[in-house]
């Protein structure tokens, strides 16, 4: 004003027209507050606690960023960083990102409205990981809903309509159970 310099507000690096109308803020982070560039002030910000939904702390800008527009929260600007889902289409946590289903593999913990991958053996699982209701090929389901190795004796068959399979080729069927 009136064409004299005048020193910017102590939280400012840079500044325009007044001390407060701030360019760019001080890089400073004293007892886990740092400060954050908002609408042209420089304000004391605790890291992502203090962003507002949908925003993150960047610590390289010392500012709030916008999220992926599918998360509600997320720890940064990447494609897999969502914390929680915005989005009624895509409401599912899978890895960071957003999804609409939980794919195979992956059973939804309905509480945490998150995709959980079932156990390495299991193909489709319910509730929990260890909870499987059909295996990947090579292994067959047990009483207790486990993933077992599928060892087959001699002449047993993999599939079920089949009553006699030849020798080490248990996929090759000798004599149907139907005749």
């Amino acid at each position: 004003q009136n064409n004299q310099c005048e020193k910017c507000d102590e939280k400012c690096e840079t500044c325009e027209f007044s001390p407060l109308n701030c360019l760019s803020c001080k890089n400073i982070i004293a007892q886990q507050y740092s400060l954050v560039f908002k609408n042209n002030y420089c304000v004391l910000n605790k890291k992502n606690d203090e962003c507002d939904t949908g925003e993150y702390f960047d610590d390289s800008t010392s500012e709030c960023r916008q999220c992926d527009i599918t998360c509600n929260e997320c720890s940064s600007s990447t494609e897999f960083s969502c914390l929680s889902c915005s989005d009624p289409r895509r409401p599912f946590l899978k890895h960071g990102q957003c999804v609409s289903v939980c794919q195979k593999g992956f059973y939804l913990n309905e509480t945490l409205q998150k995709c959980f991958k079932c156990s390495d053996s299991c193909q489709t699982c319910s509730s929990n990981t260890s909870a499987c209701l059909k295996c990947i090929d090579g292994f067959r389901l047990s009483e207790m809903g486990k993933c077992e190795p599928l060892v087959l004796m001699d002449s047993e068959c993999l599939d079920k309509n089949c009553l006699q399979c030849s020798g080490n080729n248990t996929e090759k069927c000798k004599i149907c159970k139907n005749g």
